[in-house]
């Protein structure tokens, strides 16, 4: 079991995914300014929706992370924007590893090593305010989306332990694959000692 430094930072983590998706919407304008409302996370001013419905689904996606996190197995978050027939035309990649030890062994079959004994949490939640300051300009590299865009959340797992079937399936043979040529380019890398690396990818699809 997690000791409770360990705890918090996976709260802590699994709340700033949260956030980021929030200010990823709000930041590529899928829907009006005025439904979402300031408020501050990590040090730092950003949006989150005021729709009941939406917070919903991203809240609960988010929650289901927590096994495959504290099992290690989560190998990346995305945010995918879709066409209005349903072709990736975006994709914001939270390619994440976090480094403390939390549920047994290491994925790759290495005994976990213990976390240093003084954890820099400032650091951690440092780290990703710096993220989220990058994730509020994300629109200054990207076109605008077109009319009629939706958007899901993929997670990719390296193992289906801690997998609930009801809520995540097998890949469907590179439907949610971006149109050639892509062109991408990482946004923010956060590394942590003992806590967390992270890389934060924006990849984007050619648009007639």
């Amino acid at each position: 079991m997690p000791n409770e430094i360990q705890a918090n930072l996976l709260a802590c983590f699994l709340e700033f995914l949260e956030v980021a998706v929030h200010t990823i919407l709000y930041t590529r304008n899928l829907y009006h300014k005025e439904a979402f409302e300031r408020c501050r996370a990590f040090n730092t001013f950003t949006r989150r929706s005021r729709h009941p419905e939406l917070n919903s689904y991203i809240s609960s996606t988010i929650s289901r992370l927590k096994p495959l996190l504290e099992s290690g197995h989560l190998r990346e978050l995305a945010v995918v924007f879709l066409d209005a027939k349903g072709r990736a035309l975006e994709r914001v990649t939270f390619t994440t590893q976090l480094l403390f030890p939390l549920a047994g062994a290491d994925p790759v079959g290495q005994q976990p090593q213990q976390p240093p004994p003084q954890v820099d949490v400032g650091a951690f939640e440092a780290g990703l305010g710096s993220a989220l300051l990058k994730l509020q300009f994300i629109d200054s590299i990207l076109q605008p989306l077109p009319q009629g865009c939706s958007f899901e959340l993929v997670a990719y797992s390296t193992s289906r332990a801690g997998v609930d079937s009801q809520y995540f399936g097998e890949e469907s043979g590179g439907g949610l694959e971006l149109r050639q040529p892509i062109s991408g380019q990482p946004l923010k890398t956060v590394c942590v000692p003992g806590c967390l690396n992270m890389q934060v990818l924006v990849e984007e699809s050619a648009r007639s």
